[in-house]
């Protein structure tokens, strides 16, 4: 009986272990809503979407949520107006609550029993060693983004990713760690120019 205990408390903090492990990021821009102004400006506030994203793919507590979705009132108003941007707050403040079905949910790169709380140490690892993966999305859709739009996506990563490192207190060696790479690839980014403009 003893060794059932065992095995069956085993069993639930592998799963339990297993259950925090974070799939890679990815964005779908502003999900079920536009990502610009349809057939003029399709992009317009895509960069707004992708960055509230990041803070959505890692998820957290309630505070952190709020943060993140007062950031995209601010980036699309200044793309588009005010209204629009509070209406954008509201939406995703009711549309992108933590454990359910919705791929857009808060902390969607975890498993779908997430709820509104912090991050382990160990999942903030595992959300760090995942963040450079960000830096490729960004490359890959850089045909379509302005050099504004690729400017505000790598500020706000590498922001988020210095925070990131100063919470798991990485050292400053490991955060640095492929920083050669990462300007390179950041230089890439903005260097390129967009088609027809």
């Amino acid at each position: 009986m003893k060794n059932l205990i065992v095995f069956i408390l085993f069993g639930l903090i592998s799963f339990q272990v297993s259950a925090s492990n974070i799939k890679d990021f990815s964005t779908d821009g502003c999900s079920s809503y536009p990502d610009g102004i349809p057939l003029l400006e399709t992009n317009k506030w895509f960069h707004c979407c992708f960055t509230h994203d990041i803070s959505y793919w890692v998820g957290g507590s309630k505070a952190e949520k709020d943060h993140a979705d007062g950031e995209l009132n601010r980036c699309v108003s200044e793309e588009s107006f005010p209204l629009h941007g509070k209406v954008m707050q509201i939406g995703v403040a009711a549309g992108g609550v933590p454990d359910t079905f919705f791929p857009w949910r808060w902390g969607y790169g975890f498993s779908e029993d997430r709820t509104y709380n912090k991050m382990s140490l160990e999942e903030k690892e595992r959300v760090f060693q995942k963040y450079d993966g960000i830096l490729d999305t960004i490359e890959n859709l850089e045909e379509v983004l302005s050099h504004k739009q690729r400017g505000y996506m790598l500020a706000r990563y590498e922001l988020l990713r210095h925070n990131l490192a100063e919470e798991i207190s990485l050292p400053r060696e490991k955060e640095v760690e492929n920083f050669e790479e990462r300007v390179e690839q950041v230089k890439r980014i903005i260097a390129r120019p967009l088609e027809g403009l």
